[in-house]
């Protein structure tokens, strides 16, 4: 009995020791369309705000160039900006989302709502990149697409939330 469980440690530490082979980067496509979602946003009253992306106007060895901002309510109701990998944390008026909104309507992103859109093995500049809004009808705009790492939406995103942050 003892044997056993010695030959079996052995062989768990001899094989889960062992460093895993890298999965392949197939290239594959993945694309999906939810047909339930709008393809007008009726309301322009952000309730909360979240985008994911890479800029290349932020590559830095500390950042990387990821950059993912929240903006909602607190536990206060006051409207609060957040990036985690550069610690800001910001009270924000609602002035800063009708600024996002026009953002958003600007480039048209609804015309991606639904949409999940990646491509196994690209470089990080073209990782998915994700926005979710919701609005305060109840209405929501979200996808995750192929990120474009010098977008026009995510430089002026950026340029926005960085001013907030000064």
């Amino acid at each position: 009995m003892k044997k056993g469980l010695l030959i079996m440690a052995l062989l768990s530490l001899l094989f889960g020791c062992k460093e895993k082979e890298p999965q392949p980067l197939t290239g594959e496509h993945h694309y999906s369309h939810d047909d339930t979602a709008p393809s007008v946003i009726v309301s322009e009253n952000i309730e909360s705000f979240c985008a994911n992306y890479y800029n290349c106007a932020l590559q830095c060895e500390e950042y990387n160039g990821f950059f993912r901002v929240t903006v909602m309510k607190n536990e206060d109701g006051q409207w609060e900006l957040k990036e985690e990998k550069r610690g800001i944390s910001v009270i924000v008026k609602e002035d800063f989302l009708q600024a996002v909104q026009m953002i958003v309507k600007e480039n048209n992103l609804v015309k991606q709502n639904g949409v999940y859109s990646v491509t196994d093995g690209l470089p990080e500049e073209y990782q998915p990149c994700s926005v979710t809004v919701v609005y305060d009808s109840g209405e929501k705009l979200y996808f995750t697409v192929k990120n474009e790492p010098e977008g026009a939406w995510h430089q002026k995103l950026t340029e926005l939330v960085m001013k907030q942050a000064e």
